[in-house]
């Protein structure tokens, strides 16, 4: 079974177009969505990624908080940017592939409710913060010892994990294995029923001759 707290901490990053990837943190994301990247994580934000969409997400993950903000945008370091290796149209759909799987492998996070006594209250509207800062401010907060460079370059799944796992302290709620299960087995259930129901749509009518 799958298990997003177990996974944080065993997820490799790839090499792709030749650069070897660093674990996908916070700071990966910030940059992503400064960038108004299609791999950022904004809601709304996904269209058709061109191959200098993949060229720039993929120099951006190949460097950290710590490298500082100089190898990120042209502005400060023109000849950083010019050093991307670009995709060619041969492997670009491999590379796509790749890059998202590497998205998908570092944003597999838990689950979290919140405690029985808060679920009745109104829902406070959205926050106007980056979901990528207020992860890392709670777990400054909350986690004794860990530098803000430490936590910008820590990978996302692993620094969420370490949040829902103080939340827990908290009151918070956090799926466990048998309720991950239980979902599993419903989202398995509703596809096999939407695809059956698309095959049944798509066939073709019977005349009724024998």
């Amino acid at each position: 079974m799958d298990n997003p707290f177990l996974q944080s901490i065993v997820a490799q990053p790839p090499i792709i177009l030749g650069r070897q990837l660093r674990p996908l943190s916070a700071y990966h994301l910030a940059a992503l969505m400064l960038l108004d990247s299609p791999f950022s994580p904004v809601e709304g934000n996904a269209r058709l990624v061109k191959p200098e969409d993949l060229a720039t997400a993929v120099f951006v993950c190949s460097y950290g908080f710590a490298d500082g903000p100089g190898v990120m945008f042209p502005e400060l370091d023109i000849t950083a940017f010019t050093a991307m290796q670009m995709p060619t149209p041969e492997t670009f759909g491999d590379d796509l592939d790749d890059f998202e799987m590497y998205l998908d492998c570092f944003l597999v996070t838990p689950n979290v409710w919140m405690p029985t006594s808060e679920a009745g209250k109104a829902s406070p509207r959205q926050s106007g913060v980056p979901v990528p800062f207020l992860v890392v401010a709670y777990v400054l907060q909350h986690f004794g010892g860990l530098t803000r460079t430490e936590a910008w370059d820590m990978p996302f799944s692993e620094l969420v994990a370490y949040k829902c796992a103080i939340q827990e302290r908290y009151g918070f709620e956090v799926e466990n294995d048998t309720e991950r299960a239980a979902v599993e087995k419903l989202k398995a259930a509703k596809a096999q029923a939407e695809a059956e129901a698309e095959m049944a749509a798509t066939a073709p009518e019977s005349d009724g001759a024998i």
